[in-house]
């Protein structure tokens, strides 16, 4: 084999190892260097958006912040999310240290965030919240079933959620998802799903 061959053959090699590795979006680490950034997963909206799915980290706080600070309605669901960016921003940084989140993003911009805040090692709550401009896509779905599987991997085995009664559309989505119906507090009711270990 020539020298020619040779490199062609290589170049195509690394071509398909970078294609088969998962994609990355740009992370600033603490010292201002750029650090990769997994992406979880990537999936279309009904409309043909590409979403991507990443962990919060410092890059994407601030975004956050912002998403949140123009969410609407206000305080839609049990008082949350917080009004007031001061407010906001310490509720994130609490949601950061105690538990596991994730947030969505469409062209870079963050447009929604899914939470896990243990109450056991094998169980947590979970709370979705999605950008008013970008509802009613199935962005809430697919990042949910994202959600459950980043679950999975982080050896939780029952997840649960409040949602309230006269959100149908809410509760048809996470009965199809395999979320069954539990206590019912006031306006709100408990749904919980168990979640299968790999093994």
């Amino acid at each position: 084999m020539n020298r020619v061959s040779q490199q062609t053959l290589a170049q195509i090699l690394d071509q398909q190892n970078r294609s088969t590795q998962s994609p990355e979006t740009t992370e600033i680490g603490p010292d201002g260097t750029q650090l990769p950034s997994q992406i979880l997963k990537s999936f279309c909206s009904k409309r043909g958006l590409e979403i991507e799915v990443v962990e919060l980290t410092k890059s994407n706080f601030n975004q956050l912040v912002e998403m949140y600070d123009h969410f609407e309605p206000k305080r839609a669901a049990q008082g949350l999310p917080p009004t007031g960016r001061a407010r906001i921003f310490s509720w994130l940084e609490d949601l950061q240290k105690n538990g596991n989140n994730l947030v969505a993003l469409y062209q870079g911009r963050v447009i929604g965030h899914t939470m896990l805040c243990p109450v056991s090692p094998a169980r947590a709550e979970f709370a979705i919240f999605i950008d008013q401009e970008y509802r009613n896509q199935g962005i809430g779905t697919k990042f949910t079933e994202v959600t459950l599987e980043f679950a999975r991997g982080k050896g939780y085995r029952r997840i649960w959620l409040s949602v309230e009664m006269n959100n149908l559309s809410a509760i048809r989505v996470y009965k199809k998802l395999g979320f069954r119906m539990r206590d019912l507090f006031g306006p709100e009711q408990e749904m919980e799903i168990c979640i299968p270990s790999r093994e």
